[in-house]
């Protein structure tokens, strides 16, 4: 991996999820120690992050508050572009479940022309962005609160249990990393039990990636590669991925024309 592209990594992880350590970034970027030192360092000295005991954490102080808001969220290009995908797969009068990630504030914002929608969510943001609409109904979870440079959101078994009291017809599922050998993979480790309830009380499963978080890893496994059915991505994910959802049945959604109802 380039410079320039794990740096970019280091920032999206950073922005998703504030503190990071040395030895996860060394197995996520699959660079040495001292390569990873040297990227948080150059990181530091521009403000974006503090260099922490063994690893670093977002800078937060309103001192550094002015630069913070310039940064880019990486592959928003991408994620917008799932987005749109994923609003023009839902249809009047579903039941939706939006998960965490800022691609899931994405779709939000692309269902507002949207008609007797029923949405729950766990995404503070999201929520947000749907309650000015008439015609779509909210329901935010409560649960224990994790905070994201651009968003909020709830986690926990609380946010299972609530979960569980619906049944939905769509669920947009972001994922931390996606990889042949350990499937479908996250960071954030309170929201497990979110997804594994999701799974059970979803009709369609979808799964919302932007093509970087392929040939990744997160924190914690969550399922198996064949146990989602439908996966929106973008046309530059590795072709070795779309062979294998092809072969296993599984739908592919990189462009609207690969959408069929």
């Amino acid at each position: 991996m380039f410079a320039e592209e794990r740096i970019r990594k280091i920032k999206e992880i950073l922005l998703e999820y504030e503190h990071v350590d040395i030895n996860t970034l060394t197995s996520l970027l699959n660079a040495s120690v001292t390569t990873v030192r040297r990227d948080l360092d150059r990181l530091e000295n521009e403000g974006f992050l503090l260099k922490a005991h063994g690893g670093a954490v977002l800078k937060h102080s309103s001192e550094f508050s002015a630069p913070m808001q310039t940064v880019e969220i990486p592959y928003e290009a991408e994620q917008q572009q799932i987005a749109r995908l994923a609003a023009k797969y839902v249809e009047d009068n579903d039941v939706l479940f939006l998960g965490s990630g800022h691609v899931s504030y994405l779709i939000a914002r692309e269902l507002k022309n949207k008609k007797n929608l029923q949405v729950v969510t766990n995404n503070l943001k999201a929520a947000y962005e749907l309650s000015s609409q008439p015609l779509i109904k909210v329901f935010a979870t409560g649960g224990d609160v994790e905070t994201t440079q651009d968003s909020v959101i709830f986690t926990g078994r609380l946010v299972a249990e609530q979960v569980s009291q619906f049944f939905f017809r769509k669920a947009f599922l972001a994922f931390s990393g996606i990889s042949m050998e350990f499937g479908y993979t996250h960071n954030i480790r309170s929201e497990i039990p979110v997804f594994q309830t999701l799974m059970s009380h979803t009709a369609i499963p979808i799964a919302v990636a932007d093509y970087s978080r392929f040939d990744t890893t997160g924190f914690q496994p969550v399922c198996g590669l064949d146990e989602i059915r439908t996966v929106m991505t973008n046309v530059t994910v590795p072709e070795r991925y779309k062979d294998y959802y092809l072969s296993h049945g599984i739908r592919i959604f990189t462009s609207f024309e690969d959408l069929a109802f």
